[in-house]
Parts: C-alpha cells; sequence; structure tokens
C-alpha cells in the first residue's frame, strides 16, 4: 500500500477528533493502536499524533472508558505469549506497545493524583524512554510533568536517581539519551529546586568531568542540553 495515503487518513482522523462521540472513542482509539505497528515511521507518527489529540479533547471525559482501551492491550500482551500469539513482527509489536504507553501517559494527565494507576503508568513510561526513537522519548518527556505531583519525596528521589543511573551508565546511546530527556521532563514537573534537592547538578557535573568514562561524560552533557 501508500504510506502516505495512510499517513493522510490517520492525520484526517486527527483532524476529525473534535467531532467525536463517546461511541466512537473505543472503535477509533483500538484502530489507531493498531497503525502504530505499520511499517512507515511517518504513518506511525501520524497515528501518534492522533492519538495524543483525541485524547487532549476527550481525556478528562472519558478517561475509564479509553483506560480500558490502552490497559486492555498490555492484558492481551500477557495473554498472547504462547505459541498461538498473533504473527507481528518483534519490531511492529515494540513500536505499538511504545505508542500505547505514550497514549496512557498522556491519558495519565487527566486522572486524580491519587489514582493509584499513575504509578504503573509512570513505570511503563520510564521503561519506554530507553526506545532508540526521539519522536518517542520526547513525547514520553512531556507526560512526565504532570504526573510529579502524584510522588511522594522519596519516590521523586528514587525516580531520579534512578534516571541519573541511566544518564551516566545506560548501555546504549539511545539509552543515555532516554534517560536525558527524561530527567528533564521529570525535573520540569518536580521544579528547579529538585536540581539541587535531588543532587542533579552534582552528580551530573561529576559525570562531565569523569575523564575515564567517555559514555558518562556524554550523558552528563546530553542532560544539560535538556
Amino acid at each position: 500500500g501508500n504510506p502516505q495515503g495512510r499517513a493522510t487518513i490517520m492525520r484526517a482522523l486527527g483532524a476529525v477528533a473534535p467531532s467525536l462521540t463517546a461511541r466512537d472513542l473505543p472503535l477509533v482509539s483500538t484502530f489507531l493502536t493498531k497503525v502504530l505497528g505499520d511499517e512507515d515511521e511517518g504513518v506511525r507518527d501520524a497515528a501518534m499524533n492522533g492519538g495524543k489529540e483525541m485524547i487532549e479533547l476527550h481525556g478528562a471525559e472519558h478517561v475509564q472508558q479509553l483506560l480500558g482501551v490502552y490497559e486492555g492491550y498490555f492484558d492481551r500482551q500477557a495473554n498472547n505469549n504462547s505459541a498461538g500469539a498473533a504473527a507481528q513482527s518483534q519490531a511492529s509489536s515494540d513500536n505499538v506497545r511504545q505508542g500505547v504507553v505514550v497514549f496512557l501517559g498522556a491519558l495519565a494527565c487527566h486522572l486524580d493524583k491519587e489514582d493509584p494507576k499513575i504509578r504503573q503508568i509512570l513505570s511503563r513510561l520510564v521503561a519506554v524512554l530507553s526506545t532508540p526513537s526521539e519522536a518517542v522519548q520526547r513525547s514520553v518527556a512531556n507526560c512526565l510533568p504532570s504526573l510529579m505531583p502524584a510522588l511522594n519525596d522519596e519516590e521523586r528521589r528514587a525516580l531520579v536517581d534512578s534516571l541519573l543511573a541511566q544518564v551516566t551508565a545506560g548501555e546504549g546511546y539511545g539509552d543515555r539519551r532516554g534517560a536525558a530527556i527524561g530527567l528533564a521532563g521529570a525535573v520540569k514537573g518536580m521544579g528547579i529546586g529538585s536540581l539541587k534537592g535531588f543532587g542533579v547538578m552534582d552528580a551530573i557535573k561529576a559525570a562531565v568531568e569523569d575523564k575515564k568514562n567517555p559514555d558518562a561524560r556524554e550523558g552528563a552533557v546530553m542532560a544539560f542540553e535538556q
């Protein structure tokens, strides 16, 4: 098929998002979720943008309904790990999972900050930061600021420590860059005081000065750039 045609359909769906009714939402979100596995990056990006647009417009009013679609995807994945699982390629499956996590993150902004699901969604978001796609990493980081108020001080510190460790000791360039982008999103949500309060600046400065570890220096420079 023609990827440009498929991308145009996705953009058209995004354009009609304001007109969607409560009955349309599960059907359209399920369709967009499937398209996230398209082989063409332009089509996937258009589906991601359409989904985020829909969530922005309808998420607050229909948060539980949309949550059911995206959580249902993970439930099906858990049950599909058998030999009879759909013959989806690993790359396609990864693309869908990453996109659905971004949708979940966008939807989590509409949940009450006391909702226990926020922490579960946050863990999924942080795990997806290592995706070797800057578009996915930036989408995840954009979801983080509004979720930070739901965490207590101990949880915030644990998140910052985990991201800092990934920034300086992540396995590959994509891991370190994703953690640097995520760290910037988390700090934005916690306020500028967290840079000093959680030792972010000290850790980054030490990594920049670590002459024996080029990976740590590279990660620290990326964190500064954010």
